[in-house]
Parts: C-alpha cells; sequence; structure tokens
C-alpha cells in the first residue's frame, strides 16, 4: 500500500500526525510526497524546520483545496467535530481519494459519512490509532509512537450491520496502518464508543478529578512545593499523567460520546460509594478488604489481556 503513495496530506499535524509524517518519511517504501496542513504560523514554521512535511499550508490558505484534491490519500488529524467540518467540505469538493482519520469516537462520524453519501460517496474508512498522549502539538512528536500499538479499524455503524465499507479501500486503509507497523483490531461504531469510554474517556476524566481534588487542598501543594523533591508517589504519577489534556479535543470527545462517558462514571462513582459505605462501618473489614483487592488485580489482569507475539 505505502509504496503506491504518490501524495499524502495529513490534514492537522499535532502529535499524532507529525508522528505519522515522521514514520512515512522513514519508511522503506515510501517515496512519495507529504503535505501537512495545520492553523497556526508556529506550527508551519516548526514542521518546516524540522522537515517533517514536503509542504506545510495554513487551513486559511487559498492552496488548501488543490493540495488536497491533488493527494491519493488524506489522513485527518483533528479533533471529531472538525473533522466533521471537514468531511462536509471533501463532499462538496467531491474529493476521490482515500480518505482515513485518527478520532477517538467514531458513531456521530460514521453516522455523518453515512448521510452523506446521497450527495457524493466519499471514500471514507474510520481509524482509531491508540498511541496518544496529554502532549498536544507538533512539538511533542514521537519517532515510534505508532509502533506495536492498536489501530482500531471501523468497518460498519452498528454490529448488526452488514459491512457498508468498500472492501477494497478498506483492505488499503488496513494496508496503510499495519505498514506504520500497528496491530489492527476491526470493530462497529457503535460497539468502539462503548468500549473507549470505560477504557479511555471516563479515565481520563477520572485523572483530571483527581489532580483537581489534590490542587485544591493548599496545605498539599504547600509542603510539596517545600519539598526538594515533589512528595508524589508512583502511582499517583501514573494516574494523573493524562490529566489537563488538550480541553478543544476532550469537549469534542464528551460531546460526541456524552451517554457512554455518563455511563462509566455513574458505574465509577457507585464502587466509589460501595467503598465509602464500607469504610465507614465500624466492622472488621479484613476479609472484604483481601477478596475485593485480589478481584481487582484478577480484573486489571483480564484489562491487560494476552498481547500477541
Amino acid at each position: 500500500m505505502i509504496e503506491n503513495l504518490k501524495h499524502v496530506c495529513i490534514y492537522g499535524m499535532g502529535l499524532m500526525g507529525t508522528s505519522l509524517a515522521y514514520s512515512l518519511k522513514n519508511h522503506a517504501k515510501f517515496k512519495g510526497k507529504i503535505s501537512g496542513i495545520v492553523r497556526s504560523e508556529k506550527s508551519q514554521k516548526w514542521i518546516k524546520d524540522y522537515h517533517l512535511a514536503d509542504e506545510v499550508y495554513l487551513s486559511t490558505d487559498s492552496l488548501v483545496k488543490p493540495n488536497v484534491m491533488d493527494s491519493d490519500l488524506l489522513i485527518i488529524g483533528l479533533p471529531v467535530l472538525d473533522t466533521i467540518d471537514l468531511i462536509h467540505q471533501l463532499v462538496d469538493w467531491k474529493y476521490d481519494g482515500l480518505v482515513t482519520d485518527m478520532c477517538s469516537t467514531r458513531y456521530v462520524l460514521e453516522e455523518q459519512i453515512r448521510s452523506l453519501e446521497k450527495i457524493y460517496p466519499l471514500r471514507f474508512i474510520g481509524a482509531h490509532p491508540m498511541c496518544g498522549s496529554e502532549v498536544s502539538g507538533p512539538e511533542g512528536f514521537v519517532k515510534d509512537l505508532y509502533e506495536n500499538k492498536l489501530c482500531i479499524i471501523i468497518d460498519r455503524l452498528k454490529e448488526e450491520d452488514l459491512q457498508d465499507r468498500n472492501k477494497n479501500d478498506l483492505e488499503k486503509v488496513i494496508a496503510f496502518w499495519k505498514e506504520i507497523g500497528m496491530h489492527i483490531f476491526l470493530l462497529d461504531a457503535q460497539m468502539h464508543d462503548y468500549i473507549v469510554s470505560y477504557l479511555s474517556h471516563a479515565p481520563h476524566i477520572l485523572s483530571s478529578i483527581l489532580a483537581t481534588i489534590i490542587g485544591r487542598k493548599d496545605v498539599i501543594i504547600k509542603k510539596n512545593l517545600e519539598s526538594t523533591v515533589p512528595i508524589l508517589g508512583g502511582g499517583l504519577k501514573d494516574m494523573i499523567r493524562i490529566a489537563g489534556s488538550n480541553p478543544k479535543m476532550w469537549y469534542d470527545i464528551i460531546e460526541t460520546n456524552k451517554k457512554n462517558i455518563l455511563s462509566a462514571l455513574k458505574d465509577y462513582q457507585e464502587e466509589l460509594n460501595h467503598i465509602i459505605d464500607v469504610l465507614s462501618n465500624n466492622n472488621d473489614i479484613k476479609a472484604f478488604w483481601f477478596d475485593w483487592q485480589n478481584q481487582s488485580k484478577k480484573y486489571r489482569d483480564s484489562i491487560y489481556g494476552n498481547p500477541k507475539e
């Protein structure tokens, strides 16, 4: 797949877009051109200085449309609501290249794609590379960001639907992400959003809640700042690493997956209330605690899964 690409356009070059450009530029089979589209002159200059794209345009530039129309693969690296806006533009332009993206919510976007098919059948195959981080902007690019990570490819809207994506285009997008170094898993859009609400979206919110609660405790922050080394255990450091991630991106995620995220947060709240009730009881909690923690470890191991070599 990659060896046949003549022009790849990456629309939105933050951490994931620049990291993808680096992976492509350093791929043995890629001999084509990379163009990027960004929103700020600062990003444009940084990407040019680091030679991560052959051409970089501001999104307001009149050359954006002809550049996009010239590409044979368009990869969208925008927040989901902005991606939907761009999809409408691509339909208006009647873009005939292959389109994939990197959004972490799927159902609303995939619904839009299908509603627009009667106007123009865009060759869109949705993808969610599971390798983002709390860092935003092109400066955060990681050379091997995609290597050995999971990419979820969306092949239908709901599980009960027949596959409604073009099989040839689906195979091409699968091949592309595989050749970048990713593992592939196919999901329908509805199931995807349900799963990631528990495994990604709600945990991001919990991370911000932790940071907010602790940050409001003046005496803790005061003593922490007085210490020559932060009074910070490894567990908390891991848990608050993703707190306060890009608010625009996370607003879009919450807006487009609100029902599932709310359900996940209520489940977390219910379990937290259960623990509070147990600890508030004056009875001996030893038996409960050992059972609960041991079961928690088993759950953790099942969530980690069994990585295949």
